[in-house]
C-alpha cells in the first residue's frame, strides 16, 4: 500500500505540473476531463492505470518446455543425436507418422513376437500429451518430462527386454539400437502431430487419464507461487 501511495502521489504531481500553461496560468482539470496540455491523461485515467488488475489471460510457459526429452538419461546421447538427425531430415506429415509407426510395429512382430505391441503407439501418445501440455503452460517442464518418461517406461521402454531375446549379444545390440532410433523418431512425430492449436489443459487432462490407465499414480502437484503466498498470509486457525 505504501508503494501504491507513492506512485499515486508521483503521478498526480506530474499532472499538476502539466496543468500549467506556458504563461504560468494554472489550468484546472477535473477527474474526467482531459486538458489540452495533458492530452488524454486525466486524474481518473492515471488512477485507473495504476489500480488496474494485472492481466491474467496470458498463459505462462516454462521456457524449459522447449527442450523436453523423455529419452534423456535412458538412451545414450550419441543414439539420440543420430535419431534426431534422421528426424530432422524431413518435415512432419501424417503419412510419415503412420508409415513410421507401422514400421516399428512390424519390427516388434518380427523381433519380439512374444509380447503384445498394441500399447506401443498409445504409450507414445500418452507421453506426448504431457510434453504438449507443458509447452502450452499447463505443467512445469521437469514434471512433464518425468511423467512422460514414466509412461514410456511402462510401454515402449518395457518392450526392450523382449527384443531378440535369444540372439547373440551383437544381434541383440543391433536390434535394440534400431528399435530405439525408431521409437525416438516416432515419439517426436507423434508430439508434432498434436502441436497445432493445442490446448494445454485439455492435453493435461488426457495425459492424466492415460497415465492412470497404465496403473501409474500421479504425484501431488507442486505448489505454485500463489499457493505459497496464500499459506504465508493466511492466519492460523485456533
Amino acid at each position: 500500500m505504501k508503494q501504491m501511495t507513492s506512485l499515486t502521489v508521483s503521478a498526480l504531481a506530474v499532472l499538476a505540473l502539466g496543468a500549467c500553461s506556458e504563461g504560468g496560468e494554472v489550468i484546472k482539470a477535473t477527474d474526467t476531463t482531459p486538458t489540452q496540455e495533458t492530452g488524454e491523461n486525466t486524474l481518473a485515467s492515471v488512477k485507473d492505470s495504476i489500480e488496474a488488475a494485472p492481466d491474467t489471460t496470458t498463459v505462462s510457459v516454462d521456457p524449459a518446455a522447449a527442450n523436453i526429452d523423455p529419452f534423456s538419461g535412458v538412451y545414450q546421447a550419441e543414439l539420440r543425436e543420430s535419431a534426431k538427425e534422421s528426424l530432422n531430415a524431413a518435415e512432419y506429415t501424417e503419412a510419415r507418422l503412420e508409415s513410421s509407426i507401422d514400421q516399428t510395429e512390424q519390427f516388434l512382430r518380427d523381433n519380439a513376437s512374444q509380447i503384445d505391441g498394441e500399447g506401443y503407439e498409445p504409450g507414445l501418445r500418452c507421453a506426448a500429451h504431457f510434453d504438449v501440455a507443458s509447452k502450452n503452460g499447463a505443467l512445469q517442464a521437469h514434471e512433464a518430462q518425468n511423467y512422460a518418461k514414466e509412461v514410456l517406461g511402462a510401454s515402449a521402454f518395457s518392450y526392450e527386454v523382449a527384443v531378440v531375446p535369444n540372439g547373440s549379444e551383437d544381434e541383440r545390440e543391433a536390434a535394440l539400437n534400431e528399435y530405439r532410433k525408431q521409437t525416438y523418431r516416432n515419439y517426436f512425430l507423434v508430439r508434432d502431430s498434436m502441436m497445432e492449436g493445442a490446448d494445454g489443459e485439455a492435453h493435461l487432462a488426457q495425459a492424466e487419464a492415460c497415465y492412470e490407465d497404465l496403473g501409474l499414480v500421479m504425484a501431488a502437484p507442486e505448489p505454485t507461487a500463489e499457493d505459497v503466498e496464500d499459506q504465508t498470509t493466511t492466519p492460523a486457525e485456533g
